[in-house]
């Protein structure tokens, strides 16, 4: 069964956030979720998949444009934070 993401818009949330969390949710299935029992069982993360987070705009998030960051908000830091955690929530 795949989980269905979730319509962000029921609650009030524009499209800019619901794409935010789509493209995470994603990422985090697709590239992350197979890798989680050894990152858990060896308390290790992948420096490839690292890099893939930062070229993808995931880290660092708050970093005003003007300092090289996406200058995204808080709010939008915490869809990502709730997308990756959904498929590594150990």
């Amino acid at each position: 069964m795949t989980p269905t993401i979730p319509d962000l818009a029921q609650y009030g949330f524009d499209s800019d956030y619901q794409a935010i969390y789509d493209m995470t949710f994603r990422y985090a299935r697709e590239e992350l979720y197979d890798l989680c029992p050894r990152m858990d069982d060896d308390d290790w993360f992948p420096d490839g998949e690292f890099r893939a987070m930062h070229e993808q705009g995931l880290l660092g998030t708050t970093i005003p444009a003007q300092y090289g960051g996406p200058g995204l908000d808080i709010l939008a830091q915490c869809f990502i934070c709730e997308a990756l955690s959904y498929w590594n929530h150990t």
